[in-house]
């Protein structure tokens, strides 16, 4: 953990940011018991690496500095030794890693008021404007691989956006 974290953003909206991303990181997680085979699995970890960078970089946008980006990289450390694994092993070790990046996000919410405030960044707006939301609504590229598009169409319902 750095010595001095010093927020970009006024405390509500970095606590709004981090709750938002753990609700999100545990979607993530509770989509992991529909993992049955290698192709499941490979769409998982696909949808947890898209997490993990949306989650470095909006701690990128709460901080003055990458402090807590650079502490959520530190969350995750992962040696695995030995020859071919299982799909459970290897599930399991990446559950293990998203739940450690988890805790840190809450960690980072139970810290947030010893965290300094940057001047300027109490009075600034929060992301959404007066009277103005921000849509669930997005727009899904896919190749030809069908079921797979259903798979990341299933989990972007889940998160509560509209494809």
């Amino acid at each position: 953990m750095a010595d001095r974290i010093v927020l970009a953003a006024a405390r509500d909206k970095a606590r709004a940011t981090l709750e938002g991303l753990i609700a999100n990181g545990e979607q993530v997680h509770s989509s992991a018991d529909e993992v049955r085979d290698d192709q499941s699995f490979e769409d998982w970890k696909r949808a947890q690496k898209r997490w993990r960078a949306y989650a470095r970089t909006a701690l990128q946008t709460i901080s003055v500095d990458d402090a807590l980006a650079q502490e959520f990289d530190n969350a995750t450390f992962s040696l695995t030794i030995g020859g071919p694994r299982t799909l459970p092993e290897k599930l399991r070790d990446w559950l293990a890693d998203h739940i450690r990046e988890l805790e840190d996000l809450r960690s980072m919410v139970d810290r947030l008021e010893l965290f300094e405030v940057a001047p300027g960044a109490a009075e600034q707006e929060t992301s959404t404007a007066k009277g103005a939301s921000l849509s669930t609504q997005v727009f899904l590229v896919h190749g030809r691989q069908r079921d797979s598009a259903d798979v990341v169409a299933r989990f972007v319902t889940k998160l509560g956006l509209n494809p």
